[in-house]
């Protein structure tokens, strides 16, 4: 991928203060609806499809539902990443399929390291370059889309623990939509724009 492009995921951040504590400090609560590589001399355009594409949604129709505890491997041996699953309405499922169409044209593939936000000495790991590239098509719509929220790294028998207990299932609601410039496992990293939603 040229450089000059910087890896950018859509998320809808959530007003879910009391799973800040376990994170990682530069990781907010959210819910990523979608992530691409996007040229940076396009980044204004693609703010403004985004702005164009939620000014379309009525953005109080925008739920998901909370239903149990899982994680993912992002190759960090014993551990994997937790997070709180969630069901997306399908209101949801129609705005994550508005966006790659409107931001399409300001996006490309085949992103390198230097798209990302690394603290010195990090590298991007290969799985965090290979899941962007990847998200369109691999995570649009229906029985595709794993929405979750993550709440941080845990061992394998702490997280077999976890998930075998009962889940009090719950809704969750954005408080806005942002653009991030991401960094490794897709961590929220710095926020680049914000679109509130109403309350």
């Amino acid at each position: 991928m040229p450089h000059g492009r910087r890896c950018v995921g859509v998320r809808k951040r959530r007003d879910l203060e009391a799973l800040e504590e376990p994170l990682v400090p530069f990781r907010r609560p959210h819910v990523t609806t979608l992530q691409r590589y996007v040229r940076t001399t396009d980044l204004d355009h693609a703010y403004d499809a985004v702005h164009r594409t939620v000014a379309a949604t009525d953005t109080s129709t925008l739920s998901y539902r909370a239903v149990a505890i899982g994680h993912a491997d992002w190759g960090v041996p014993g551990q994997g990443l937790a997070v709180i699953l969630l069901r997306p309405g399908p209101q949801v499922l129609a705005f994550q399929a508005a966006l790659p169409a409107a931001i399409t044209p300001f996006t490309g593939s085949g992103g390198t390291p230097a798209a990302f936000v690394t603290d010195p000495g990090e590298s991007i790991s290969q799985s965090t370059l290979d899941w962007v590239d990847g998200y369109v098509p691999a995570q649009i719509g229906p029985g595709r889309y794993t929405a979750h929220i993550t709440v941080g790294f845990a061992t394998l028998d702490d997280l077999e623990a976890i998930e075998a207990e009962p889940f009090d299932a719950f809704t969750v609601r954005p408080a806005a939509v942002a653009a991030y410039q991401l960094g490794n496992s897709g961590a929220a990293r710095k926020l680049l724009r914000t679109w509130p939603t109403p309350a």
